[in-house]
Protein backbone atom coordinates (compact mmCIF):
# COMPACT_ATOMS: atom_id res chain seq x y z
CA UNK A 1 0.00 0.00 0.00
CA UNK A 2 2.67 2.55 0.65
CA UNK A 3 4.17 1.59 -2.59
CA UNK A 4 1.61 2.86 -4.53
CA UNK A 5 0.80 5.64 -2.39
CA UNK A 6 4.32 6.87 -3.35
CA UNK A 7 3.93 6.54 -6.84
CA UNK A 8 0.88 8.25 -6.54
CA UNK A 9 2.82 11.15 -5.06
CA UNK A 10 5.65 11.01 -7.57
CA UNK A 11 3.38 11.28 -10.39
CA UNK A 12 1.46 14.06 -8.99
CA UNK A 13 4.96 15.76 -8.26
CA UNK A 14 5.94 15.35 -11.68
CA UNK A 15 2.72 16.57 -13.23
CA UNK A 16 3.43 19.69 -11.09
CA UNK A 17 6.84 19.95 -12.26
CA UNK A 18 5.77 19.77 -15.59
CA UNK A 19 3.23 22.41 -15.29
CA UNK A 20 5.54 24.76 -13.44
CA UNK A 21 8.61 24.07 -16.41
CA UNK A 22 5.28 24.51 -18.88
CA UNK A 23 5.03 28.06 -17.49
CA UNK A 24 8.76 28.96 -17.08
CA UNK A 25 8.91 28.41 -20.58
CA UNK A 26 5.73 30.47 -21.60
CA UNK A 27 7.57 33.02 -19.55
CA UNK A 28 10.71 32.54 -21.68
CA UNK A 29 9.11 32.57 -25.01
CA UNK A 30 6.71 35.96 -23.67
CA UNK A 31 10.10 37.89 -22.73
CA UNK A 32 11.49 37.06 -26.14
CA UNK A 33 8.12 38.58 -27.52
CA UNK A 34 8.64 41.66 -25.56
CA UNK A 35 12.26 42.01 -26.43
CA UNK A 36 11.81 41.69 -29.90
CA UNK A 37 8.84 44.21 -30.28
CA UNK A 38 10.40 46.68 -27.65
CA UNK A 39 13.55 46.51 -29.88
CA UNK A 40 11.96 46.57 -33.55
CA UNK A 41 9.74 49.57 -32.11
CA UNK A 42 12.99 52.09 -31.37
CA UNK A 43 14.37 51.13 -34.95
CA UNK A 44 11.01 52.19 -36.19
CA UNK A 45 10.79 55.24 -34.22
CA UNK A 46 14.31 56.32 -35.46
CA UNK A 47 13.89 55.90 -38.81
CA UNK A 48 10.89 57.59 -38.87
CA UNK A 49 12.67 60.70 -37.02
CA UNK A 50 15.66 60.23 -39.62
CA UNK A 51 13.10 60.50 -42.41
CA UNK A 52 11.17 63.45 -40.46
CA UNK A 53 14.28 65.74 -40.24
CA UNK A 54 16.09 64.69 -43.36
CA UNK A 55 12.65 65.44 -44.73
CA UNK A 56 12.30 68.71 -43.45
CA UNK A 57 16.05 69.97 -43.92
CA UNK A 58 15.29 68.70 -47.80
CA UNK A 59 12.04 71.04 -47.64
CA UNK A 60 13.94 74.13 -46.78
CA UNK A 61 16.97 73.62 -47.87
CA UNK A 62 16.01 71.90 -51.39
CA UNK A 63 19.26 69.66 -51.05
CA UNK A 64 20.32 68.20 -54.56
CA UNK A 65 19.16 64.87 -55.78
CA UNK A 66 22.50 63.22 -55.13
CA UNK A 67 22.58 64.19 -51.64
CA UNK A 68 19.30 62.45 -51.18
CA UNK A 69 20.34 59.49 -52.79
CA UNK A 70 22.95 59.67 -50.38
CA UNK A 71 21.14 60.15 -47.32
CA UNK A 72 18.72 57.04 -48.59
CA UNK A 73 22.03 54.57 -49.04
CA UNK A 74 22.86 55.36 -45.59
CA UNK A 75 19.41 55.31 -44.10
CA UNK A 76 19.15 52.30 -45.40
CA UNK A 77 22.88 50.78 -44.13
CA UNK A 78 22.07 52.10 -40.81
CA UNK A 79 18.66 50.13 -40.53
CA UNK A 80 20.55 47.06 -41.62
CA UNK A 81 23.30 47.65 -39.17
CA UNK A 82 20.45 48.19 -36.35
CA UNK A 83 18.32 45.03 -37.23
CA UNK A 84 21.60 42.94 -37.45
CA UNK A 85 23.32 44.16 -34.28
CA UNK A 86 19.90 44.95 -32.11
CA UNK A 87 16.88 42.79 -33.76
CA UNK A 88 18.74 39.30 -34.29
CA UNK A 89 20.46 39.06 -31.09
CA UNK A 90 16.76 39.93 -29.18
CA UNK A 91 15.48 37.47 -31.12
CA UNK A 92 17.85 34.61 -30.43
CA UNK A 93 17.24 35.31 -26.36
CA UNK A 94 17.00 32.28 -25.12
CA UNK A 95 17.88 32.18 -21.72
CA UNK A 96 17.64 28.45 -19.51
CA UNK A 97 14.58 27.40 -17.48
CA UNK A 98 16.70 27.31 -14.75
CA UNK A 99 17.93 31.39 -14.91
CA UNK A 100 14.15 32.53 -15.63
CA UNK A 101 13.55 30.62 -12.25
CA UNK A 102 16.45 32.09 -10.91
CA UNK A 103 15.24 36.17 -12.19
CA UNK A 104 11.45 35.07 -10.52
CA UNK A 105 13.16 34.08 -7.36
CA UNK A 106 14.37 37.58 -7.27
CA UNK A 107 11.90 39.70 -7.69
CA UNK A 108 10.65 41.88 -5.27
CA UNK A 109 7.20 39.21 -4.48
CA UNK A 110 9.33 36.36 -3.44
CA UNK A 111 11.56 37.97 -0.49
CA UNK A 112 10.04 35.20 1.79
CA UNK A 113 13.38 33.71 4.01
CA UNK A 114 14.23 30.21 3.08
CA UNK A 115 12.99 30.29 -0.46
CA UNK A 116 15.66 32.01 -2.07
CA UNK A 117 16.70 28.91 -4.65
CA UNK A 118 13.95 26.87 -4.09
CA UNK A 119 12.51 26.78 -7.13
CA UNK A 120 15.54 27.56 -9.78
CA UNK A 121 17.07 23.90 -7.73
CA UNK A 122 13.13 22.09 -8.36
CA UNK A 123 13.79 23.43 -12.22
CA UNK A 124 17.44 21.44 -12.03
CA UNK A 125 16.23 18.69 -10.37
CA UNK A 126 13.58 17.59 -12.90
CA UNK A 127 15.68 18.95 -15.81
CA UNK A 128 18.21 16.17 -14.65
CA UNK A 129 15.38 13.44 -13.86
CA UNK A 130 13.92 13.71 -17.29
CA UNK A 131 17.76 13.79 -19.32
CA UNK A 132 18.79 10.19 -20.10
CA UNK A 133 22.14 11.38 -18.74
CA UNK A 134 21.18 12.97 -15.44
CA UNK A 135 22.92 16.17 -14.85
CA UNK A 136 25.18 16.20 -18.03
CA UNK A 137 22.31 16.75 -19.91
CA UNK A 138 22.29 20.50 -18.52
CA UNK A 139 25.57 21.50 -19.91
CA UNK A 140 24.45 20.63 -23.53
CA UNK A 141 21.63 23.59 -23.08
Amino acid sequence: MALSEQQTSSAVGQQAMQSVLGALASIRLRARLMLVLQRSSRIVAAAILAVLILGLLDYLLGLPALLRIGHWCVGIAACGFFLWHRLVPAARFSPSLTDIALRIEQSAATNEPGLTGLLATGVDFARASESPHGSTGQLLD
